[in-house]
């Protein structure tokens, strides 16, 4: 039974982290540039959001579910905001100095809170997980404490190994890009991440 929990929860992990949005795009941009610790890192701020997240979800902590809902304008100008002051770093970011300099220029604690921010920001993540558990029955079940343990384990498990994937996979074809390469890369990332801040305050005026 516990096996069953492991493996639904690490199939929602990797449910919410494969879509290539903004903290994909992060995680793209910081490995190629920082590394492969900085890439994985970057990943881990979301995987740690997502795994507060699909501890409320589970426990079905219904007051602050609420409030999120409530608020979830705020939590989205900020994130959006947050989105744009990001865009800016990463396009105006020099890449020569990054690969120069990487002890200097990767901050991995400001790589791991740059998307945990930005996740934590994001109410509709919670809502994902909610659905998702009330999707495949998880809701309708009376759960001890032993099998939300394994549930948020494995969500934890999915998350984990995909941003470890993500930024493996990526780090292979570090050593092949050409730092010219890079430069641009830095500039679309800046600008894909740009119009995801942008989407997201637009998209109020239309709620």
């Amino acid at each position: 039974m516990g096996f069953d929990y492991i493996l639904n929860g690490f199939i929602i992990g990797l449910s919410v982290s494969i879509p290539l949005g903004p903290i994909g795009i992060l995680v793209i941009q910081k490995t190629l540039c920082n590394g492969k610790k900085s890439g994985f890192v970057t990943g881990l701020g979301a995987a740690f959001a997502d795994f507060i997240y699909a501890i409320i979800a589970s426990l079905g902590i219904s007051i602050i579910i609420n409030s999120l809902v409530e608020y979830h304008l705020y939590f989205q100008i900020i994130g959006g905001l947050f989105l744009i002051y990001l865009s800016y770093n990463v396009f105006f970011s020099n890449p020569i100095k990054q690969l120069r300099n990487p002890k200097i220029n990767s901050n991995l604690i400001g790589d791991f809170l740059s998307t945990f921010f930005l996740t934590i920001t994001n109410p509709m993540a919670l809502l994902l997980f909610f659905g998702v558990f009330a999707g495949i029955g998880f809701l309708n079940e009376k759960f001890d404490y032993s099998s939300i343990i394994y549930i948020i384990l494995g969500v934890n498990i999915g998350t984990v190994l995909w941003w470890y994937t993500l930024s493996t996979l990526i780090n292979l074809f570090r050593s092949k890009i050409q730092i010219r390469r890079l430069n641009w890369i830095n500039k679309i990332s800046g600008v894909v991440i740009f119009i995801f801040g942008l989407f997201a305050l637009i998209s109020i005026i239309f709620y």
